[in-house]
């Protein structure tokens, strides 16, 4: 801690503002703690990472109760995990300790929404994240008691010093079997581990990310990560093999212009929705301090999870075929948002290509239009002349345009929660089909049909799927893997509760992945038949 504090230039931080409510820990054991009023002063203070658990909510503080935590709260009536971080604030000189359900007062939507649109700045600022990792709730604590080896408990060296005093020397095993979650190239990669339940949920991937330093309490060792190092106990990852790649990574990402900043985005919102939360509806908050990081260095306007400067390539996404993909049963963002699907699913992130990364065959290209009000790609097939297969040598350059992008917040967090108005309108190719429907192993399989013709097609949502003859929208926004990427849509039918949009449309999936290379022939028939239309999307 004093290393980084004083020593690491990345690292570095100025006094910061203490969150609009602390916790002030006192100075020694007999010190009750209590609940503070921290705005409109400055101080260094920690700030606890931690599962809320599902059966065993931690201690909260609400209306009823808030006086009383002004008051003081006893020791003995905190959780084991709450204790363990006051313990470790106090050795560590700091008086004051931020803890979500202590700190927001919880049936306050207006005191929520405030305070979670703070969350970036308080675990960046914090002196401190203590990450109680190995808890999977706030009974389980930080500290654990850790099983020794043969080779552990016995010393394997014992230092006869002049004076008559000897000092021993033990060896414990590097505990490779958790290293890989922490190495600092795996964080945007790595999925569930259960030996750390931290790890597993939503809240806690952007909290980790944005903290300027970190200790992880595992059970096997305390795992230290900041801006310069990861280094844990047993030097399995020490200074030169740690070095803080994935704080290095998201930084220089975030501060780049064209594709790089929204590439690292698609590997982060992958990662965070095979991730878990406790209440559905934080799915955007809980993304929301990365988004305005993303913003302060230029990514542009934000739209539920969705980039405006990078929208064709946000749009295509496709959930994975692991898990329940069904719809958020409360609304929290429309149709063509990732974040309309619950988490705990694998996600697959589009890419708009270029040209000249094609070469010769079918390919989409960037191209900047100043008269739209907003993106636009040029979008084309070019078919080598010697391919027999493919007997159209060529279908006209096409354009994809952004007519208008309306996400507004539905509360004072501009990155969070956005309201049920949100829509997306695209002018772009677009032609018309029907849904046909085979049975086999007893399950539906669902396909695109048009001339007789059909290709393959899934569902964003298991409940969104359509019946046989359903009419569907196909609209080209892009190319995936060197293929057209095709939005499906359907007239609105309303989703998680809300009613149906008169004139709009809704997203029911993207085929692009799920047909073969020899089926190119039939989308090149039927993109031959598309026309220009606007769409709005909600």
């Amino acid at each position: 801690m004093e290393e980084c504090t004083s020593g690491h230039p990345e690292c570095q931080q100025a006094l910061p503002p203490l969150p609009t409510r602390v916790i002030d820990v006192g100075q020694t054991s007999t010190d009750t703690p209590k609940l503070c009023w921290g705005a409109y002063r400055s101080g260094p203070y920690c700030a606890l990472s931690h599962c809320w658990g599902v059966d065993r909510k931690p201690l909260q503080t609400d209306d009823r109760t808030l006086l009383r935590r002004q008051i003081g709260i006893p020791l003995g009536t905190l959780p084991k995990t709450f204790q363990d971080a006051i313990t470790i604030t106090r050795s560590l000189s700091v008086q004051y300790l931020w803890i979500d359900s202590l700190c927001i007062i919880q049936d306050d939507a207006a005191d929520w929404d405030r305070e979670s649109a703070q969350m970036a700045s308080i675990y960046e600022n914090a002196r401190l994240v203590i990450a109680a990792s190995r808890a999977s709730d706030s009974s389980r604590g930080c500290f654990s008691s850790r099983v020794l080896s043969k080779i552990s408990s016995r010393p394997f060296f014992v230092d006869q010093k002049t004076e008559g005093r000897s000092v021993a020397f033990y060896l414990r095993p590097e505990k490779q079997r958790l290293h890989m979650y922490y190495h600092p190239e795996s964080k945007y990669n790595v999925r569930r581990n259960y030996r750390l339940p931290l790890l597993t949920r939503g809240w806690a991937l952007q909290e980790r990310i944005l903290a300027t330093r970190a200790v992880h309490f595992t059970s096997e060792e305390l795992v230290w990560e900041c801006r310069t190092h990861t280094v844990c106990e047993c030097m399995a990852l020490n200074p030169i093999t740690g070095r803080a790649q994935s704080k290095e990574m998201w930084k220089n990402a975030i501060q780049q212009s064209g594709h790089h900043r929204f590439e690292l985005w698609h590997r982060i919102t992958k990662l965070y929705m095979s991730l878990s939360i406790t209440y559905q509806s934080d799915c955007l908050p809980a993304l929301s301090g990365l988004a305005k990081q993303m913003q302060a260095n230029g990514a542009g306007d934000y739209a539920a999870g969705l980039w405006r400067a990078n929208i064709f390539g946000d749009l295509l996404w496709a959930p994975g075929m692991n898990g329940r993909r069904v719809r958020a049963k409360k609304w929290r963002a429309p149709s063509w948002s990732w974040a309309s699907l619950n988490n705990g699913i694998e996600l697959f992130m589009g890419k708009i290509t270029s040209v000249e990364e094609l070469g010769p065959g079918y390919g989409a290209s960037i191209g900047a239009n100043p008269e739209a009000s907003g993106s636009r790609i040029r979008i084309h097939l070019n078919l080598p002349s010697t391919e027999k297969q493919f007997p159209l040598k060529h279908i006209a350059t096409q354009y994809a345009t952004l007519e208008n992008l309306h996400c507004p917040p539905s509360g004072q967090d501009a990155t969070g929660q956005v309201a049920s108005t949100a829509s997306i309108t695209i002018s772009a190719p677009v032609f018309s089909a029907t849904v046909k429907v085979k049975i086999r192993d007893g399950y539906p399989d669902r396909h695109i049909s048009k001339n007789g013709k059909q290709l393959p097609f899934e569902c964003d949502c298991t409940g969104d799927s359509p019946s046989e003859g359903c009419s569907v929208l196909c609209m080209w926004v892009g190319n995936f893997l060197q293929k057209p990427a095709i939005l499906v849509l359907v007239e609105s039918r309303g989703i998680s509760g809300l009613p149906p949009t008169a004139g709009a449309y809704e997203r029911l999936g993207i085929f692009s992945l799920f047909y073969l290379s020899k089926d190119i022939k039939t989308m090149i028939e039927w993109l031959v038949e598309a026309e220009i239309r606007t769409i709005k999307i909600v």
